[in-house]
């Protein structure tokens, strides 16, 4: 047996064994009888750490964080804000946040990806190629009259450019290399704002719909196959946690390599201060 089949293995029952003490479990719907490819599981958080990460994402991200600055990048009706792993890193730097924070971004998306390699029994690893904590806040003024076109965020497909025609091109400016994607919910105080899977791309006429709701966890391929977005977020704020993964070991997120190495260096400081 060569060394990466065992690693492989290893890293298998490590996973099997971690998340069977979680009870996690998976939901039917109607996107599970749709494809093969997208799965709903639920208690993914417990609601203490979707508190913590909510009011994390809601006081230290950054309007249009993740989108060149742009406050609204998605719809004029709705503030979007965010935090990468990068600025997250950089607040426990300043002290803004504690490192235990950060600490449960890491542990909480860990959780998310290995949960998502053994229910779809992918034979190879995936790696993180971005994280991102996200927050939709509706704004009271420009939803009286909103349409229903007016969506939280536009049909697509996570690894291509989708077309009219229903073509999608797998090239730039496109992340061509994105193998899956999840999105981790972490609140369901609001109203409107659920995920869709669908083929129409103005999002009127939708194969299943998601409602978010703490600790609930959709993941699915991120290809042409699985074309997806949100709905209308019309009253209140829906945070959630953004998780694209790949094959491709090069497209490894530097950002998070970046957060645990600062973290093991933070933690490596503490104790030679303690024994002091």
């Amino acid at each position: 047996m060569s060394k990466e089949v065992h690693n492989f293995r290893s890293r298998v029952v490590s996973q099997l064994k971690s998340l069977s003490k979680l009870g996690i479990k998976a939901v039917s719907g109607e996107w599970e009888r749709a494809r093969q490819d997208r799965l709903v599981a639920d208690g993914l958080t417990s609601t203490l750490e979707c508190m913590v990460l909510t009011e994390l994402t809601r006081l230290g991200a950054v309007e249009g964080d993740g989108y060149k600055g742009g406050y609204s990048p998605h719809t004029p009706a709705e503030a979007f804000q965010g935090i990468s792993l990068g600025r997250a890193g950089l607040m426990v730097h300043a002290g803004l946040i504690d490192k235990a924070a950060l600490e449960l971004i890491l542990r909480v998306t860990d959780r998310c990806r290995d949960y998502i390699e053994r229910h779809f029994h992918l034979s190879q690893q995936l790696y993180f190629a971005y994280t991102h904590l996200v927050c939709r806040t509706a704004k009271p003024e420009m939803n009286h009259n909103r349409s229903a076109l007016d969506l939280s965020h536009e049909v697509h497909a996570d690894n291509c450019i989708l077309q009219d025609s229903g073509e999608c091109l797998r090239v730039p400016p496109a992340y061509t290399y994105r193998d899956y994607s999840a999105i981790l919910y972490l609140n369901d105080d609001f109203e409107g704002g659920e995920f869709i899977f669908t083929q129409d791309k103005s999002g009127l006429t939708y194969e299943s719909s998601v409602k978010p709701q703490c600790g609930r966890l959709v993941g699915f391929s991120s290809g042409p196959e699985n074309p997806h977005g949100v709905l209308p977020v019309r009253k209140g704020t829906r945070c959630s946690v953004g998780m694209w993964f790949t094959h491709d070991q090069r497209h490894n997120e530097v950002e998070r390599t970046m957060a645990a190495l600062f973290l093991k260096q933070l933690t490596a400081k503490q104790l030679n201060a303690n024994q002091i």
